[in-house]
């Protein structure tokens, strides 16, 4: 056998929930231990913990020289990760092996712009869901770099197709469990709602300063106000546009709901139909008192693995959220989801992940794309109200459509984990 094995393989974290994507990665490696990278500024022994448990290191980095001091000594010679930022340790360790995970549509709709295309091209090998992206990904790599096609085309030959392990977790589900867990009941529908977090830098004046207007007076003035700030503070230049933006937003009429009138539609909804309406949040989303009032059930991530977020919605009838990839990690829980467009791209301010709203609104537009399956992604208009959108076929999944679904955007449900595997040694051969 020619070519060497890999020493010892490393996973990079920045933060707890990319352990949904890893963890069925170490459970399926057949005893092979890893070392967790964490950009922490000191340990989290609760992680460090549920890692060294299950025969893993566990370490903490301050910044990526702090890590790339961590790899030059050999003793990692294959690293894994999920941030494309990370894959310029290859100019710093030339023999590194770095492989870059999918783990949402950022692939395609969040390309950090000051990544080069030779930089991308030191990625040994990127691993995506399926075939649909990697045909979106080279795409959108020819759409911005015109005129390269030799350095993409070796790209494309590195782009591997794997699936989504994170997924794999459903397999050992059981709905009376779940439903046990959270003490939700079994005799009602349950609708699932995604909220959009109070401060949430998108470049865009209508999430921004309509969207999450919410409460009373003064909670829409601190919102406002932290909203601004942090925008003046980040584009002090584009202070003048994102003024004239709010002035015209505030003054069309055709945006007529903000989040706190869709939650208390939906609570309405669910009064009126015997339904349960649970709400999925995160910590820094800071959610504001009457979101949790308004639910039946009201979590954070409560855990990675099993992973809070597929748990609820392996159990929920309906899910509804904001253009996100959670609508894929719902279908896959044979879940049906509605999407809310509500992403007016007039309004915004910033060139924000390289054209996002110019990528999500192209998606919205397009049946048969991740956001809009009809038959199991439908969309709810910014003009029209849940009363009117919710009928009973939002309940019931299509299995034939779920399959369709799952093959053309994430593969399968069950060896996304086996295939990264394979990738890794395949290559050190």
């Amino acid at each position: 056998m020619s070519g060497s094995k890999p020493n010892v393989i490393a996973f990079i974290i920045s933060h707890r929930s990319q352990l949904k994507l890893y963890i069925p990665i170490f459970e399926n490696s057949q005893g092979r231990s890893f070392v967790v990278f964490h950009k922490n500024i000191q340990e989290d022994n609760e992680l460090k913990k549920a890692l060294e448990s299950r025969g893993h290191k566990y370490k903490t980095y301050l910044d990526d020289n702090d890590l790339s001091n961590f790899l030059k000594d050999g003793e990692v010679n294959t690293l894994i990760t999920e941030s494309i930022a990370l894959v310029n340790l290859k100019n710093k360790i030339p023999k590194l092996k770095i492989f870059y995970l999918q783990h949402s549509h950022d692939i395609v709709s969040f390309f950090p712009q000051n990544i080069s295309l030779e930089t991308l091209n030191s990625v040994d090998k990127f691993l995506l869901f399926s075939d649909y992206w990697k045909e979106e990904f080279i795409n959108s790599l020819l759409k911005r770099f015109d005129g390269n096609l030799k350095e993409i085309q070796n790209i494309k030959e590195k782009t591997i197709v794997v699936g989504f392990p994170e997924i794999e977790q459903i397999k050992s589900f059981s709905k009376h469990e779940i439903l046990k867990k959270f003490n939700l009941q079994t005799s009602k529908k349950i609708i699932f709602f995604d909220p959009i977090g109070t401060v949430n830098h998108v470049g865009n004046v209508f999430f921004g300063y309509f969207f999450k207007l919410h409460g009373n007076f003064l909670n829409k003035i601190k919102i406002f106000s932290i909203q601004f700030f942090y925008d003046a503070y980040h584009h002090p230049f584009k202070i003048p546009k994102i003024l004239f933006l709010i002035l015209k937003l505030y003054f069309n009429k055709e945006y007529s709901f903000n989040n706190q009138s869709l939650l208390e539609d939906l609570r309405t909804y669910c009064d009126k139909n015997n339904a349960l309406l649970v709400v999925k949040s995160r910590e820094k989303n800071n959610d504001p008192d009457y979101i949790k009032n308004l639910t039946d059930y009201y979590s954070y991530d409560l855990e990675f693995y099993p992973f809070t977020l597929l748990e609820l919605l392996f159990v929920s009838d309906l899910y509804i959220g904001f253009n996100s990839s959670t609508t894929m990690e719902a279908v896959a829980c044979s879940t049906n989801a509605m999407q809310l467009n509500v992403c007016p791209k007039e309004y915004q301010y910033t060139d924000y992940g390289g054209g996002i709203y110019d990528y999500l609104d192209l998606q919205l537009s397009t049946e048969h794309s991740w956001i809009n399956y009809p038959g199991i992604v439908s969309i709810l208009d910014r003009k029209t109200t849940v009363q009117n959108s919710i009928d009973d076929s939002c309940f019931i999944i299509e299995q034939h459509l779920q399959k369709a679904y799952v093959k053309k955007f994430l593969m399968d449900l069950e060896n996304g984990s086996k295939r990264i595997m394979n990738n890794i040694f395949n290559l050190h051969e």
